[in-house]
């Protein structure tokens, strides 16, 4: 038996915690570790057998919803897949030229991690609630998108709620530098124009995960 992790004693340092405390924002602790993201990534798809996603696979791009990732952020994302895959269908949104995609929905809980880290890796764009559950976002490709929702009022300050974002393990994702991270409100996620923002925000990501893939295709 065997562990494998990141030689960073925590994923926010030793002195402020996750994100729930206003304190947790005064200073970045993993700034420049992008590098040692992406080589731990690499180790642990190789140790797990999976193989890594190939950029010149021109299978259809793979979108990712991670739901009921805990019960105190237990969202049900039924509404922006339904919006999404409408999007997608419509060409006179996304035009002629957008490449295929998949859109495909999980309870992490349910499956094991080998599971997990190779559906990951393979997403152009996962969206899940921040917290420990998108820690899973270690293991996208280069270049892909993560969409997180935050709790807009989930602060806490000694055990009372300030009202004020809770960005969670922010010091971590935020620094996960060959991913491009987006933060998403939650409180009004179901409410129509956040919906379609989302949806733009996807789509604009999609086109330009496989617009740089093809670039690299041609300097290959």
């Amino acid at each position: 038996n065997g562990m494998a992790g990141l030689g960073s004693l925590s994923d926010h340092g030793s002195i402020k915690g996750h994100g729930w405390e206003q304190k947790d924002y005064k200073y970045i602790y993993n700034h420049g570790r992008g590098g040692q993201f992406w080589r731990f990534r690499k180790f642990m798809l190789r140790n797990m057998g999976i193989e890594d996603y190939d950029e010149r696979d021109n299978s259809p791009l793979l979108v990712v919803f991670s739901e009921h990732s805990s019960v105190s952020r237990d969202i049900d994302m039924t509404k922006q897949m339904n919006t999404l895959k409408a999007a997608i269908s419509d060409k006179s949104r996304v035009g002629d030229d957008f490449p295929p995609v998949d859109v495909e929905g999980y309870q992490f809980s349910k499956h094991t991690l080998y599971d997990q880290a190779k559906l990951v890796s393979r997403a152009a764009v996962y969206v899940t609630a921040c917290g420990g559950g998108a820690a899973t976002a270690t293991f996208l490709p280069r270049g892909a998108s993560l969409m997180l929702y935050f709790q807009q009022g989930g602060g806490f300050e000694k055990n009372k709620r300030t009202g004020k974002p809770a960005y969670l393990d922010y010091d971590y994702l935020n620094n996960i530098g060959y991913v491009h991270v987006h933060w998403v409100p939650d409180k009004t996620r179901n409410t129509q124009p956040d919906l379609e923002a989302l949806v733009d925000l996807i789509l604009h990501e999609l086109r330009r995960f496989h617009q740089e893939r093809l670039e690299r295709w041609r300097h290959q």
